[in-house]
């Protein structure tokens, strides 16, 4: 506090230099002057007639206040830093009991007062060792962990590799399945387009043909070959019989045996004959059902089984004992027919001798007799290839037996 005195007037100025300011080295010397002059006002040791005005008082009491309330704060900052000291220290001893269980009877019985304080040292010793050989298992565990992670971090790269290849062979297997996709639709399409033809070629929506078939014996050009509608009939070209002959004339007879089966109602389920004019086709559909059908007929492990006729590709012994399998399924049917329509005959009153007369002038004879592998006492199954010979007499009783339908 400063006591400033005027000519004219007696006016104290007090102003607090502490403003709860701490106390440093720069203040401390005009901080302890301030409180020696309050020291002297509180004791009106004022020297002359200096008397405080009450605003110099009142100034003097908020000084006050605030040195005092600094004072507090101060002693609170000392206490605090003491205890702070103090759970430090039993902190410390606490430690080395636990490093030192013995620190106590040697301080018990030992008058030496720097004996604590190496106990302590040594305590802090072991424990700065501990945390080193800590430090030492913490830095092993790290570069252990570090050598895994590359090693992670190869196998990822592995993993990524391999995942892309995944996604390329997948890419890859997508694309040929569409693909295969757009081919089985293809196949699909043809193949509903052959069922709508064979639908429209069955025996039940063919009528039979403008030109009337026959059959007989070519004698005049020197060859016996069964004739039908002035064309050969024959195993393979031999001579001046080529194939397109050849071909024309077994298409006039796959029509031929159409039209009776169609007359006669044979349920061809198994059986389909194309009778194109470029070269007859028979389709076999095999059937776990009818073993027999499918054996003799030469079906194979797929559903459906095309013979050529006449083909110079065809395998010739196999398509002409499916040929003799389906005619002789027609002459079978036509049996059963005739065993009917004899039956009805027999119930009737007609004489029975005149009966036998009109049947054997109606139904004559089978000329060569059949077996699904067999015709004429030939077997087809035993008949090389390259037997003309046979397959002749194969194709002759052939065309007798179809006459005969």
């Amino acid at each position: 506090l400063q006591v400033h005195n005027n000519d004219d007037a007696h006016h104290c100025d007090v102003t607090s230099t502490e403003n709860g300011e701490p106390v440093t080295p720069a203040n401390f010397l005009q901080s302890q002057q301030h409180l020696l002059f309050l020291e002297t006002v509180a004791n009106n040791d004022l020297e002359g007639d200096s008397v405080l005005c009450l605003n110099c008082v009142e100034r003097v009491r908020t000084a006050l206040e605030q040195d005092t309330d600094r004072l507090e704060r101060e002693c609170d900052l000392y206490r605090e830093t003491i205890e702070e000291d103090r759970l430090r220290q039993e902190s410390a001893i606490r430690a080395i009991r636990g490093y030192w269980p013995s620190v106590d009877e040697h301080n018990n019985n030992s008058n030496n007062p720097h004996f604590e304080t190496g106990a302590l040292l040594q305590g802090y010793r072991d424990q700065i060792d501990a945390m080193n050989v800590t430090c030492e298992n913490q830095i092993q565990e790290i570069n252990e962990l570090l050598k895994l992670r590359k090693e992670q971090a190869h196998l990822s790269n592995d993993l990524d590799d391999l995942e892309w290849g995944v996604e390329e062979h997948k890419n890859t297997l997508e694309l040929e399945a569409r693909g295969f996709d757009n081919a089985e639709e293809q196949v699909w399409n043809k193949l509903s387009e052959t069922i709508q033809e064979l639908d429209q070629l069955s025996s039940t929506k063919i009528k039979l043909p403008a030109i009337v078939l026959g059959l007989k014996v070519d004698k005049a050009r020197g060859l016996r070959y069964p004739l039908i509608n002035e064309l050969r009939l024959a195993y393979r070209p031999k001579g001046d019989l080529k194939w397109n002959e050849v071909q024309a004339a077994w298409s006039l007879a796959a029509q031929l045996l159409l039209a009776c089966g169609a007359l006669l109602q044979y349920p061809s389920q198994y059986w389909k004959i194309v009778p194109l004019s470029s070269g007859a086709k028979l389709i076999h559909h095999n059937n776990n059902s009818n073993n027999n059908s499918s054996t003799r007929g030469g079906g194979g492990e797929n559903d459906f089984k095309v013979y050529n006729l006449g083909h110079p590709n065809a395998n010739g012994p196999q398509t002409l004992l499916a040929w003799n399998n389906l005619m002789y399924n027609v002459v079978h049917h036509c049996g059963s027919v005739l065993a009917k329509i004899r039956d009805v005959e027999d119930s009737s009153n007609i004489n029975n001798s005149r009966n036998n007369n009109n049947n054997n002038k109606s139904f004559p004879k089978l000329p060569f007799d059949m077996t699904p592998t067999s015709i004429g006492g030939k077997s087809l199954v035993r008949l090389d290839k390259n037997d003309d010979a046979g397959w002749s007499r194969v194709v002759h009783c052939t065309s007798c037996n179809l006459l005969w339908l």
